[in-house]
C-alpha cells in the first residue's frame, strides 16, 4: 500500500504520465496498486480487464506454438497473470464464477465489466466454463482477440447456441484449439462477421480404449457414434471400437439448415489443424479412426473457405497422425511420419482443397499456402508428384500463380485408456519431459524435424 506522503505527490501528475507508467507493470503489481487510492483505481481497472491471459508465463514462447507464419499476437505483448500453473488455473476458476454469478444477479454490470475487455486467452477446462461463455460472449462487445483451448472436460456441456446470433464488430483474431461444445464453436464464428484471422482446430468427443472394461471406461461410445453395421455409408463401424481410437476432428458444429449463410467477408488468414488416421501399422497396437467424423468435419471447413474465398491471402492446413504415448519408444516422430507417408490420410481433405481450388474464379487474392504433416513427394527436397493427392494439389496450386509450401509436421500423441490428446495447457513446462539437450540429440540422428521442407513451389 503506497503512503500518503506518495500518494499526495502522484496527487499532482497528470493520469495521462500515471498511465503510461502504470501500463508497464504486470498483472500482480497492477493489482495491488489499485486498492492503493480511488484514483489509481480508476486508471488501473481497465488495464486490469484489457487483456485476460490465464496461462501462465512462458506458455506462448513454447514450441507448441507455430512460428512461421509467425502467430496474431507476439509471446512479448502477452499480460501473464503469473508463472505457476496452479496459481492461474486458480485465478481462471475464481474468474468465470466471479462473471457468472455477476451476470446472474447484475446482468448491465457484467456487460458493463466485459466490455472493457479487448483480449481473451485461456483454457476451457469444465462444461461450466464452455456454459458460461456462451453465456458471456454477446457483452464482449469490444474484444479483439479470442484463443480457447479446449480440455476433454469440455465435451459435456449441454449448453445451446441458436439465432439470431450477437455480432462482435471488433472481434479480429478467434483461435479454437482442442476439445470444443459445437454450440460454442458456432456462436463465435456466426458472431465474428470482423473476423481477419481464424485458428481452427476443434476436437470431438474422445472415445476410450476398447480393451478397458465398459464400466471402467472413460469415454465409452455412444448411441450416436453408429457402432452398428449401416448401410447408409455413415457407420462408425469398426473404427471407434478400438484399442487405440485417434481423437476425431469435430464437424456439425455449423447448421446446415441456418437460414443465414456463414459470413466471414474480412478474413485473410485461415489455419485448418485435423488429426488423420494412420494408413499403415508398425507395431501392435490395433488402430481406429472414423471416417465419418471427417466428412463431418470437411463439411463445415469447407463452408469456412466458401465464406471467405473473397478475401482469404493466407491458407494454413496441418493434419497430424495419431500415435499413442507407448508409440513414443524406440520411435522420433520424424521417422514415424516417414514410415506412414504414403499420403491416403490426406486424400479426403486435399481432394476437398483440389475441387474448391479448381474453380479459377476462386480464391482471388491468395498468396500463400500452407501444408504441414501432407505427404507430397517421395523425400524432401523434390518437387511435388502426382502420385500424391497433397502433391496434386500442390501442382494445382502452381498452375494457378499460387506459392506453396510442404512441410514434415508430426505427430499427434493420444493416451489410448481413455482417448484424450492433451492439447490444451497452461504452462509450456506440460508440453514435455524432454529436455532441449535431448531434443538436439534426437535431431542430430534423424536430421528432420517438423520443419523439414518437402516441397515449394
Amino acid at each position: 500500500m503506497a503512503s500518503p506522503t506518495a500518494l499526495s505527490s502522484l496527487g499532482s501528475v497528470p493520469n495521462e504520465v500515471l498511465l503510461n507508467i502504470i501500463q508497464l507493470l504486470n498483472a500482480h503489481d497492477l493489482s495491488r496498486l489499485s486498492l492503493a487510492s480511488k484514483r489509481l483505481n480508476a486508471l488501473s481497472q481497465p488495464l486490469l480487464w484489457n487483456d485476460i491471459e490465464l496461462h501462465a508465463a512462458g506458455y506462448h514462447e513454447c514450441s507448441a506454438e507455430l512460428k512461421d507464419p509467425p502467430p496474431f499476437r507476439s509471446p512479448s505483448e502477452r499480460f501473464y497473470q503469473g508463472t505457476r500453473r496452479n496459481d492461474v488455473i486458480e485465478k481462471a476458476k475464481k474468474l468465470f464464477e466471479m462473471l457468472a454469478k455477476v451476470n446472474t444477479k447484475d446482468p448491465e454490470r457484467a456487460r458493463e465489466i466485459l466490455a472493457r475487455v479487448r483480449h481473451l486467452c485461456t483454457v476451457v477446462d469444465s462444461p461450466f466454463v464452455a456454459d458460461t461463455l456462451i453465456q458471456l460472449l454477446p457483452h464482449f462487445q469490444n474484444l479483439k482477440t479470442l484463443e480457447l483451448h479446449g480440455t476433454y472436460s469440455c465435451c459435456e456441456s449441454e449448453a445451446t447456441s441458436e439465432p439470431p446470433y450477437p455480432a462482435l464488430p471488433n472481434l479480429r483474431f478467434v483461435k479454437l484449439f482442442g476439445y470444443m461444445p459445437r454450440a460454442l464453436v458456432r456462436l463465435v464464428l456466426q458472431s465474428g462477421t470482423a473476423l481477419e484471422r481464424l485458428e481452427l482446430g476443434a476436437l470431438d468427443r474422445p472415445v476410450s480404449s476398447s480393451s478397458c472394461y465398459r464400466e471402467k471406461m472413460q469415454y465409452p461410445p455412444r448411441p450416436e457414434d453408429k457402432l452398428g453395421v449401416d448401410s447408409d455409408g455413415e457407420s462408425d463401424y469398426g473404427s471407434v471400437g478400438q484399442e487405440c481410437v485417434i481423437p476425431r476432428p469435430l464437424g456439425g458444429f455449423l447448421h446446415l439448415e441456418e437460414e443465414a449463410e456463414l459470413a466471414l467477408p474480412a478474413l485473410k488468414h485461415l489455419y485448418l489443424f485435423q488429426p488423420t488416421g494412420r494408413a499403415i501399422d508398425l507395431g501392435v497396437l490395433n488402430y481406429g479412426w472414423s471416417q465419418r467424423a471427417v466428412r463431418s468435419c470437411l463439411a463445415d471447413w469447407r463452408r469456412v473457405l466458401e465464406a471467405s474465398s473473397r478475401s482469404l491471402e493466407t491458407l494454413v492446413v496441418e493434419q497430424r497422425q495419431g500415435a499413442d504415448y507407448e508409440e513414443l519408444d524406440g520411435w522420433a516422430s520424424a521417422d514415424f511420419l516417414r514410415r506412414n507417408d504414403d499420403g491416403s490420410g490426406n486424400e479426403a481433405l486435399m481432394e476437398m482443397l483440389t475441387h474448391l481450388f479448381g474453380d479459377e474464379a476462386a480464391f482471388p487474392v491468395l498468396k500463400r499456402v500452407f501444408l504441414r504433416g501432407i505427404t507430397v513427394c517421395e523425400s524432401t527436397g523434390n518437387r511435388p508428384s502426382a502420385t500424391f493427392p497433397g502433391g496434386r494439389f500442390m501442382l494445382l496450386a502452381e498452375r494457378r500463380g499460387i506459392a506453396c509450401d510442404a512441410r514434415l509436421g508430426e505427430w499427434l500423441l493420444f493416451d489410448r485408456d481413455s482417448g484424450c490428446e492433451y492439447c490444451a495447457e497452461w504452462s509450456a513446462s506440460q508440453y514435455g519431459e524432454e529436455s532441449e539437450d535431448d531434443d538436439e540429440e534426437e535431431q542430430g540422428e534423424d536430421e528432420e524435424t517438423s520443419d523439414t521442407l518437402l516441397a515449394r513451389v
